[in-house]
């Protein structure tokens, strides 16, 4: 299944799955696509939650506002938009430098994150992964729950090995559903992701 109909599909279910439940009224969400390099969903304004973008080439300190209220009716209208409006394109590279998204995961919960709320990473992805030692450490030092949706069509790949590295439990690596060749299933496979309950949430999403 070519790129750009698996990321349409992916689009689908998050709006489905995520922004469009109400269970999730009191988490955060955040948003990184990465594939040579990472960007982050953020406000192009501080006080105008509408107007997002997808930033590349910027360290956490210096973005607004990455991490979107679902219970604020703008900042969620915001974080929609990402999907919605073309904010994001799919990239012609086939690369998974996962490294940058990381760090960046990280460095947004540093500036961004308030203590005592539990966070997580959700990974959705396909292929081989690049990544290393170092970033795989920052992750499992600030003890981030790790949840990964493994929606290749060839499994031959090493992101199971990377979401045990990363301290993922074996129960939130996921395996996406695959019809015929076709990824059908995003809503499904969503719901499985959904039934994680956390505060804050970084989704990393390969584009």
């Amino acid at each position: 299944m070519n790129k750009g109909n698996r990321y349409s599909q992916i689009q689908n279910g998050i709006v489905n799955s995520i922004i469009n439940d109400k269970t999730f009224i009191n988490t955060k969400f955040g948003i990184i696509t990465f594939s040579d390099t990472a960007l982050v969903g953020d406000r192009n304004y501080i006080d105008n939650p509408k107007d997002v973008s997808m930033k590349g080439n910027i360290s956490a300190s210096n973005l607004l506002q990455p991490l979107f209220s679902l219970t604020d009716l703008n900042s969620k209208d915001g974080f929609r938009q990402l999907f919605q409006t073309n904010k994001i394109i799919t990239s012609e590279s086939n690369h998974r430098n996962i490294n940058e998204a990381l760090l960046l995961a990280n460095d947004i919960y540093k500036c961004f994150g308030e203590e005592n709320k539990n966070r997580a990473i959700i990974i959705l992805t396909s292929g081989e992964m690049k990544y290393s030692v170092e970033a795989i450490k920052f992750i499992k030092e600030q003890q981030i729950k790790v949840i990964t949706l493994d929606i290749s069509d060839d499994k031959d790949n090493n992101i199971e090995k990377l979401h045990g590295q990363l301290g993922g439990n074996l129960n939130d690596y996921i395996i996406g559903t695959i019809d015929g060749g076709n990824y059908n299933s995003v809503n499904y496979d969503m719901s499985k992701v959904e039934k994680n309950r956390f505060a804050r949430v970084v989704l990393m999403l390969t584009i």
